[in-house]
């Protein structure tokens, strides 16, 4: 698909089907989503994905409420998701690349790249999973993220996640569309400026 299609057929899906996908086609996504660019080339994004049915499942009692996934209309459509992709950043990876010859005492604190990073990895995924004819939505993980760093073996002083992008096919897109719902898109125009933003 061409990309500018792409990207403005884009959007994020919360209504899943059960339907299984190949490892393959995640690793082919992920992979591209990797050539994103990495300030000072530090590469410190990675991917933790989740695919079996059990490990899928122990996020959600980690990361949700019981009374949300018994009770919310969109949860059903949430917990289809056959995959949950956990994108990690590492803050560590950032300050060594920048304490580091050539990039010693350039480092300015007030940015903080493993973030811009891991945002331009993860628009990169969703891109490719909309060319894929999959979908996708991305949310942010909303409680014990220590209990989720245990479950999955990871260090979250070393790596955290930044979120948590739920994957899968459609079951019917037109569904629960969010916020789109009640607020209209602005004029792309009036978020467009030049040599003066006022």
């Amino acid at each position: 698909m061409e990309l500018q299609k792409v990207i403005k057929k884009r959007s994020m899906t919360r209504d899943f089907s059960t339907q299984s996908l190949s490892k393959e086609i995640i690793i082919s996504i992920l992979k591209d989503s990797l050539n994103a660019p990495s300030a000072g080339f530090s590469q410190g994004v990675s991917y933790l994905v989740l695919f079996e049915k059990q490990d899928v499942d122990d996020f959600w009692q980690i990361t949700s409420q019981e009374n949300w996934r018994k009770s919310s209309d969109l949860a059903e459509g949430l917990m289809n998701a056959p995959v949950v992709i956990l994108p990690m950043v590492s803050e560590l990876s950032y300050r060594q690349r920048y304490s580091s010859y050539p990039k010693s005492g350039s480092y300015d604190i007030s940015t903080p790249y493993w973030y811009v990073d891991g945002g331009m990895s993860v628009m990169l995924a969703l891109l490719r999973i909309e060319e894929e004819g999959l979908g996708a939505l991305f949310i942010r993980i909303r409680e014990n993220e220590d209990v989720l760093c245990k479950r999955f073996n990871f260090d979250a002083s070393t790596y955290r996640p930044i979120g948590a992008i739920l994957l899968g096919y459609p079951r019917d897109r037109s569904k629960f569309r969010g916020s789109q719902n009640y607020i209209s898109r602005k004029d792309p125009f009036s978020q467009i400026k030049f040599s003066k933003f006022c």
